[in-house]
């Protein structure tokens, strides 16, 4: 197993990045890239009134906030079936409301649990939505859920005291995490486990909480100092991250490349990315073309095409924008040998 990851690290190298488009929209806050797919994208920010959340696809802008009469909205994934979010009717209500737009409809995911937090978190090409809720006066449990956009039938699910279901793939497995006390997956404390939705059951990877999973049903976890690959099957693959303060996952590409933040105290969730071969770096410093002076924070990536989307700003309350990010050289060494072992990166056929 080591002569082959060691075979793979010739070809795997994490790709330095260009910005190659800064996004913006005149007159609105513009501050943080939430889902992409393919090219689609969903941004915004700013705070009460002011919230702004946008769509973008072909090159056409749409203020979702004002096209809802909404004071508040999120993409959490976006597929060809459409995008998973959370919103607010009112950007000062306590409760999130859960939901997914298919066209030109915003359409509300029915909750079992009168007073719940909903959070969708996935969203797959057959209309699929997972993720978790939970009661906003309380946080004593949650539970996972799997939602059918097309027949409209829901699936709870709690393995655990606390479930979150973070992401699924076109194949229908799902990341999953749970833990017995304290909801702990936040700090990368839980168990991981994978969902199989053909027939319904658990298989219980190893330690971390996982934030994503890809095409080749590979999946992204992070327990405490460090970051966590797992494919069923095969041997799991960790690498440390000496500069652990809180690490957080954002996304992960078909490649196996993660994305995600860590804290900083003065800029906030600091951007990095990490691979399984040569371990986690801060983005800022794998961009060829970033402005003296400039930071980089909470990227994701389109899984598509591989594009990464991050906020870029300034110490000392700079204005925050938009950009979006391309590997130079394109790495199709990275798609091709995916977490280094030739032969087991695949796209998973269901059984």
């Amino acid at each position: 197993m080591a002569a082959l990851f060691a075979a793979g690290s010739a070809v795997w190298a994490t790709p330095k990045y260009e910005i190659r488009e800064y996004i913006s929209v005149a007159g609105a806050p513009v501050e943080r890239a939430y889902a992409a797919y393919n090219g689609e994208l969903n941004f915004g920010g700013g705070v009460y009134p002011n919230f702004k959340s946008f769509y973008r696809k072909n090159g056409v802008v749409t203020d979702l906030t004002v096209k809802y009469n909404l004071g508040y909205l999120a993409g959490s994934s976006i597929s060809s079936s459409g995008m998973a979010c959370m919103f607010r009717d009112n950007y000062e209500l306590a409760d999130f409301k859960g939901g997914y737009i298919q066209g030109d409809t915003l359409h509300t995911i029915p909750s079992k649990e009168p007073v719940s937090w909903i959070i969708p978190k996935g969203i797959n090409d057959s209309g699929i939505v997972v993720g978790y809720t939970h009661p906003n006066s309380t946080y004593d449990h949650t539970n996972s859920f799997i939602y059918n956009t097309v027949t409209g039938d829901r699936l709870d699910f709690r393995i655990a005291t606390f479930t979150k279901a973070y992401g699924i793939n076109n194949s229908g497995d799902i990341a999953a995490s749970f833990s017995f006390e304290g909801g702990q997956d936040g700090n990368g404390g839980a168990d991981t486990a994978i969902l199989h939705t053909k027939t319904n059951t658990f298989t219980i990877l190893g330690p971390g909480s996982p934030r994503a999973i890809n095409e080749n049903g590979q999946i992204a976890s992070y327990s405490h100092s460090g970051f966590w690959w797992y494919q069923e099957g095969h041997a799991p693959i960790y690498q440390d991250w000496p500069k652990y303060d809180n690490p957080v996952i954002l996304g992960l590409g078909n490649n196996g490349l993660v994305v995600g933040a860590n804290y900083d105290p003065t800029i906030g969730g600091r951007g990095l990315v990490a691979d399984p071969v040569d371990g986690v770096a801060f983005l800022d410093d794998l961009v060829t073309n970033l402005p003296s002076g400039k930071y980089l924070t909470l990227p994701i990536i389109d899984r598509v095409n591989g594009d990464l989307y991050a906020t870029i700003g300034g110490v000392g309350g700079a204005t925050k924008q938009v950009v979006r990010l391309q590997a130079v050289p394109e790495p199709m060494s990275l798609v091709a040998v995916g977490l280094g072992l030739a032969g087991i990166v695949r796209r998973r056929v269901r059984r």
